[in-house]
């Protein structure tokens, strides 16, 4: 009766699993190729301006992850457009593909022959099934938990909601949204001159520094060049899990039905 309810329960979470890959396949391969070019964003622009002058305008790599950035956070398109929903939507439906997948991908026995089929690549394999599917279980449970932190911080950046709830977590309401924060504050000097004075900033809350933890987190930079490495290959692995996921759901939805016999 429990190993007929856990079937069922599998049953349920695979077909789930699968239609929302389908569903948001193709959008999180644009999140996730565009999130490998940011990889090394900050350090490319530095790199890239160091030898220009304040005068000059921003440079072709400036400009560059400026389009990039635009594609990974709005599909392109404006903060309130549907591009933009769409691919908000996506990124949420993904914190699920991962959840889900990590029970799915707990084997039905647990033995050295069967769990290293999920847990290491293989040099050969029978078949391009049985490679993506061997790519899709080992790159999803390696990179788990970094895409996991990558996409449940989008969540937050992407929905008030999930803004709140990390405000909530430390019995705190989010701040009010306002306009480009004031870093200096204007003071009248004797010539009338207006002069630019640092503004005091009041020690974050909690709930701010998490806030903050889950901005940096997103990128890796919370962690230096290190954090940003691992960010970037955890997104180059999810290219790779939204290819598999959708060339094995083209082998099991589509093919037997284009295919004769």
């Amino acid at each position: 009766m429990v190993r007929t309810a856990g079937t069922r329960i599998r049953r349920i979470l695979f077909w789930a699993h699968l239609s929302c890959g389908v569903a948001a396949g193709v959008l999180i391969l644009v999140m996730s190729a565009t999130g490998v070019l940011l990889t090394y964003e900050k350090q490319l622009v530095a790199w890239s301006t160091a030898a220009m002058s304040a005068s000059d305008s921003a440079s072709g790599m400036q400009l560059f992850m400026e389009t990039i950035e635009g594609w990974h956070r709005r599909l392109g398109g404006e903060p309130d457009s549907m591009r933009a929903g769409l691919l908000d939507l996506a990124n949420l439906l993904f914190v699920f593909i991962l959840v889900s997948g990590l029970w799915l991908w707990l084997p039905p026995v647990w033995r050295w022959q069967v769990m290293k089929l999920r847990l290491l690549l293989r040099r050969n394999y029978q078949s391009s099934k049985q490679r993506d599917f061997g790519w899709h279980h080992v790159l999803g449970i390696w990179m788990l938990v970094p895409l996991l932190l990558i996409a449940v911080s989008g969540v937050v950046f992407s929905y008030p909601w999930a803004n709140q709830l990390v405000f909530a977590a430390y019995g705190e309401i989010p701040p009010a949204r306002r306009g480009p924060p004031p870093a200096m504050a204007i003071a009248a000097a004797p010539s009338q001159d207006r002069v630019l004075l640092p503004a005091a900033a009041a020690a974050p809350t909690p709930g701010q520094q998490a806030r903050r933890w889950l901005r940096f987190i997103h990128t890796g930079e919370v962690y230096g060049l290190p954090g940003q490495t691992v960010a970037g290959l955890a997104s180059l692995a999810a290219c790779f899990l939204a290819y598999t996921g959708l060339a094995l759901a083209w082998r099991r939805l589509v093919l037997p039905r284009i295919q004769p016999g």
